[in-house]
């Protein structure tokens, strides 16, 4: 039962990641087409959605093989198991000799096992069945790593194929405005300085003008009074 549902599992599985895999991808494309990003972006992200999903299923491989074969070690856990528990009754069984060896072998696995054969299938069932939840567990563990690891690969694609070029325009718009900011800046800055010059000097020009006439109407009352 177990080696009949883990193919169709790891097979579904497989299938379910691919096709959200390629639903985010046309989102992504249908994004980019309305933003404008370069046909090599769109390029580029075709082929990381190719690499991803041959990764992903080469990696999902390994897990299900990996599973199958311990999986089968734990089921050989039950055999082993009932072993144990049975050899004191095999070493009894070897110490027999002479007349009737046979029959009284017989009779002491048969004794052994009517006192103990619930035991020992409840014992080496518990066994498997502790170690197969186990096996489910780590399995499921290493999928969702596998999981986290390719979002983060995917986000890393996209974000370098959609993000950061318009990040980098962005910025050398920013950097484009700052300079004009710049400029206009420095040309208010060179006007008023300008303009300061031009009141400064007028303000001269125009207090020697007053001077000039204030002395010559001193001259005029001297001879006046002259």
């Amino acid at each position: 039962m177990f080696n009949e549902k883990v193919p169709g599992h790891f097979s579904q599985l497989k299938g379910d990641l691919a096709e959200i895999l390629e639903q985010y991808h046309r989102r992504a494309i249908a994004l980019v087409e309305r933003r404008s990003v370069t046909k090599e972006s769109k390029d580029m992200l075709d082929k990381a959605l190719s690499i991803c999903c041959k990764s992903m299923g080469e990696q999902l491989g390994s897990l299900e093989q990996s599973m199958i074969s311990k999986q089968k070690e734990i089921n050989r856990m039950f055999a082993e198991t009932i072993r144990t528990k049975l050899m004191p009754t095999y070493e009894e069984c070897a110490e027999q000799k002479g007349p009737g060896t046979l029959a009284r072998m017989r009779n002491l696995m048969t004794q052994e096992g009517a006192r103990n054969s619930v035991n020992m299938l409840q014992t080496s069932a518990r066994r498997v069945t502790k170690g197969l939840t186990s096996l489910l567990e780590s399995t499921g563990a290493d999928i969702e790593a596998l999981i986290d690891t390719t979002v983060d690969q995917v986000s890393r694609d996209y974000r370098i194929a959609i993000i950061d070029p318009r990040v980098r325009k962005l910025s050398q718009q920013q950097i484009e405005l700052k300079n004009k900011i710049t400029n206009i800046i420095q040309t208010a800055e060179t006007e008023v300085h300008l303009d300061q010059h031009l009141g400064l000097s007028n303000h001269q020009e125009l207090s020697a003008e007053i001077l000039k006439h204030e002395g010559v109407a001193n001259i005029k009352d001297e001879n006046m009074q002259a």
